[in-house]
């Protein structure tokens, strides 16, 4: 079964897998792979439940890299929407995945969709259908913007890492160099650059920072 054989479209615009693992299946297969001794507060869990119902609110929530991961993201936005304070932001930041950017990429025979990587990633979310799903849940998005677009790398053969996975450090050192000089302009500008990339999806991660309407 090829990978788009086993996504379906959720309503909002995002894909997700057809078959999805129970929680357990995760639990098992995270605690396989990324195993750490239980220390400080990185092994503290609360249930749905306890998060509803906690009294503490928050001025800012960061989600990074984990809305793809989760079996109901709608949840979990919704459930952080209790922990929020009164014009308080939540920092959204997934990957930007079956992108236009990235049909295009395929189409050349670029790449493959290796972005598809189950049961790591759940969920898949263009620009369009993570804008969608947030202002479907009664948020206001704030700021949206993207980051460096490190596939454009995938459309030059010399710098091709699909083909050469040499040369994939290549490229990730060439991101941090000219991400850093687009810095050296200013915040602002920096901002402004990567708002235009998200405008257009040409980015690899989606950064969204959104509030909850009063």
């Amino acid at each position: 079964m090829t990978p788009n054989e086993q996504l379906i479209r959720n309503p909002m615009g995002y894909l997700s897998l057809q078959t999805m693992p129970i929680r357990e299946e995760l639990r098992e297969y995270y605690a396989q792979k990324y195993f750490q001794e239980d220390s400080g507060n990185y092994a503290k869990q609360y249930s749905k439940e306890e998060l509803q119902n906690k009294k503490e609110k928050f001025e800012f929530i960061n989600l990074s890299n984990v809305l793809e991961h989760v079996i109901d993201p709608v949840e979990i936005l919704k459930t952080f929407q209790t922990l929020l304070a009164k014009h308080a932001l939540l920092r959204v930041c997934i990957p930007n995945d079956y992108s236009l950017y990235q049909d295009f990429l395929v189409q050349k025979n670029y790449t493959t969709d290796t972005w598809f990587s189950p049961p790591d990633h759940l969920h898949y979310f263009t620009f369009e259908s993570l804008h969608r799903l947030f202002l479907s849940l009664g948020y206001k998005i704030v700021i949206e913007m993207g980051d460096f677009p490190i596939e454009l790398y995938l459309a030059n053969p010399t710098s091709n890492s699909y083909t050469a996975r040499q040369k994939a450090k290549d490229a990730h050192t060439a991101r941090v160099e000219v991400d850093n000089f687009l810095f050296s302009h200013g915040r602002d500008k920096y901002i402004d650059f990567y708002k235009a990339s998200a405008s257009i999806g040409l980015s690899r991660q989606i950064i969204i920072y959104a509030r909850v309407l009063s």
